[in-house]
């Protein structure tokens, strides 16, 4: 059996088209767990009339938003699958999506499975709405799907999937499949608002032997304009920062190696931060000082190490230098850039 964690969030517009594609899946043997997380929209009772239609859904219902990482924790203790997979409330998968991944698991007995995805907009979600209408047959499903059913996807050992995928950016916990007994000791981090995928990806990994990667494209990742990737600069924005610190504190004492690529992953997240305060204006920029002097001391801090240069990307060593030499010009200049667009 699979088990299948959805946290529900305020998600009314978007959870039927969620659950509609889990219970057109064309492997059956699967149970959902939706975790309402203290919804204050009509998302609790939607969850509840679609386990009345499906004895497989079961709701757990949180009474305080604790957070995504609450919501999957208490899905993963009371999983009761062999394997587990994570769903975001707004997004939806292929037909053949739990069939494709566990295949591949049994294919090559590895520990993880992760898949590739889209990116889907509110137009994407319509056309989804004309391809998979409730009531469509697995026979007919498969016959919506272009490339036919494959199995193929890379080989992976802990170190080279840390390196090649997960700090290239590959940093999502959904559209993949874990065995229960990797994770199952593993929580996600309480009190983070950005980041928790990454730390926990980082110490299922450590624990794996092996991990399958495809490009089969099984996910779609709904990008909603209102979500808290897309929000001004809010405290809860330094977190951005904070993941890469634990990050670089876990895999440094194992690959002491990927310091100076560590070090290059956390000054780009500081400079993703200390774009979110350019768009403030400066009255608004004002109130977060602490948070603008922090980002500019662990900056020039992490430019002492002339090593991490090479590893940031295009773009980014002069950004650096001139933020680092100039941080008021650069934030002013990035202001207007990004209102220019």
């Amino acid at each position: 059996m699979i088990s299948i964690i959805v946290p529900v969030y305020n998600a009314e517009n978007y959870i039927e088209d969620c659950v509609n594609s889990i219970l057109h899946q064309s492997f059956s043997d699967w149970e959902l767990l939706l975790i309402d997380n203290g919804s204050e929209d009509n998302s609790l009772e939607l969850c509840k009339k679609l386990a009345n239609e499906e004895k497989r859904i079961c709701v757990l219902h949180q009474e305080a938003n604790g957070g995504v990482s609450a919501a999957r924790n208490l899905g993963m203790a009371r999983a009761k699958g062999n394997w587990i997979t994570f769903i975001d409330a707004d997004d939806w998968v292929e037909h053949d999506f739990l069939e494709r991944l566990l295949t591949m698991q049994k294919e090559s007995q590895a520990d993880m499975v992760i898949c590739g995805y889209r990116k889907r907009y509110a137009e994407d979600r319509k056309i989804y709405h004309e391809a998979y209408p409730k009531g469509l047959s697995v026979d007919q499903q498969r016959e919506c799907t272009k490339d036919g059913f494959s199995i193929a996807g890379e080989e992976y050992g802990r170190k080279a999937y840390l390196e090649n995928c997960l700090l290239a950016g590959n940093t999502h916990c959904w559209g993949a499949l874990y065995k229960k007994g990797l994770v199952q000791e593993i929580e996600f981090p309480v009190g983070l608002s950005i980041g928790e995928d990454l730390l926990f990806l980082i110490d299922a990994a450590l624990k794996a032997q092996k991990i399958i990667v495809t490009d089969y494209p099984g996910y779609s990742y709904y990008i909603n304009t209102r979500g808290a990737m897309e929000k001004p600069f809010t405290l809860s924005y330094m977190d951005q920062i904070t993941c890469w610190q634990k990050a670089a504190k876990k895999l440094e004492e194992v690959y002491p190696e990927l310091g100076d690529r560590l070090q290059s992953l956390l000054l780009v997240a500081v400079l993703l931060v200390v774009g979110k305060l350019a768009r403030l204006s400066r009255e608004e920029r004002k109130q977060y000082r602490r948070q603008q002097e922090y980002c500019l001391r662990l900056a020039r801090e992490c430019v002492r190490n002339r090593e991490v240069f090479s590893y940031l990307p295009k773009g980014y060593p002069l950004k650096v230098r001139v933020y680092c030499i100039l941080p008021q010009v650069y934030l002013w200049a990035y202001g207007r850039w990004r209102q220019g667009k």
